[in-house]
């Protein structure tokens, strides 16, 4: 909890980069409401449903970070990995600890701004927000977040393989940016695109939580979904233990 501590109060030291932070998040979220108001122009229903999506797709992004990954490389790259072995707390908790203190400082820092600007927009239309599924959206966004996490700790430990893991970032962002429902729907892909993305896990980051929250689904269906997604977490975790033990097995240090 010290480890979450400093970095929660750390996010607050910068205090320009948080408020440029909160205008990009505005910004952005201000752009793609003007786009979908311009495609479903005729549309006004069309027009309220992707204005609460865009609103809320935003609000969970929140819930997301990749900075796991970059820890995790950094310490290989630099060669403190060795170094982090002999403390007493396994370091990829430490460096989720600290991951967690940045998000939370995050959602005080960009989350509380954009829901009181956006607010007027969500209560008109709340009707569109099916409250009985609110604690399916909850789980739905917790797992998720777990999933996002285990996906870029395993991107982490590319480094041990590769000196640079960036284009590896960039790919699994762009991939999830795409497939996941975070800026279009799936329900608009093409139908064979719409199949593949049934067996990939990224539509339990943004699609699924924002359909609990946004439209009638049948209790068996989210029961079906939820289990997959605590599936996908449990394969992905176990693919992120071997991953860490093979590490450590191969690890030769020099010296000291």
């Amino acid at each position: 909890m010290s480890t979450f501590k400093i970095a929660f109060k750390t996010s607050f030291v910068y205090r320009s980069s948080a408020l440029f932070r909160v205008i990009g998040s505005v910004f952005r979220i201000f752009v793609s409401i003007a786009l979908w108001k311009y495609v479903y122009q005729k549309d006004s229903s069309l027009v309220s449903y992707m204005i609460v999506y865009t609103i809320l797709s935003n609000l969970i992004g929140m819930f997301y970070s990749n900075q796991l990954s970059n820890e995790i490389s950094s310490k290989v790259s630099d060669g403190t990995f060795c170094m982090e072995l002999i403390k007493p707390v396994n370091f990829i908790y430490l460096g989720y600890q600290k991951m967690l203190g940045e998000i939370f400082a995050n959602l005080l820092t960009r989350g509380l701004p954009v829901i009181l600007i956006f607010l007027p927009l969500l209560i008109t239309r709340l009707d569109s927000i099916h409250i009985d599924q609110l604690l399916f959206f909850c789980i739905a966004v917790v797992f998720g977040h777990v999933l996002y996490t285990i996906m870029y700790a395993l991107i982490g430990f590319i480094a041990f393989i590769c000196y640079e893991i960036w284009p590896f970032n960039r790919l699994l962002s762009d991939t999830i940016r795409f497939l996941s429902g975070s800026f279009i729907p799936i329900a608009l892909f093409p139908t064979h695109l719409k199949a593949l993305i049934d067996y990939l896990p990224f539509k339990y980051l943004y699609s699924f939580p924002l359909r609990l929250c946004l439209e009638t689904v049948p209790q068996i269906d989210i029961y079906k979904d939820i289990a997959i997604l605590f599936v996908w977490i449990i394969v992905l975790f176990s693919i992120l233990v071997f991953a860490y033990n093979h590490a450590v097995n191969k690890l030769v240090v020099q010296g000291g």
